[in-house]
């Protein structure tokens, strides 16, 4: 399920928007709010393609502030903490 289906479906299913363009819409909009721009880069990923971004965002982010030299990055258990 894509970042479009998953915002999305709430959106068809509450009645919120009626047909595929709205839902388009209400999701860019959604993301926009949120800082994913463009959106169109966003809409057609999945979840699990923004676990793996956050977690080498978090090792780079470790590495520079730390001063270690480590080469492997932090293990997913602690990525979502």
């Amino acid at each position: 399920m894509t970042i479009l289906d998953a915002v999305g479906h709430p959106l068809r299913i509450h009645h919120v928007a009626k047909g595929d363009d709205e839902v388009r819409r209400l999701v860019s909009l959604a993301l926009e709010r949120v800082g994913l721009v463009p959106v169109e880069r966003f809409l057609y990923k999945y979840p699990s393609d923004f676990r793996v971004a956050r977690s080498n965002a978090r090792f780079l982010a470790g590495r520079s502030s730390s001063g270690r030299s480590s080469s492997s990055p932090t293990s997913p258990s602690r990525c979502w903490t």
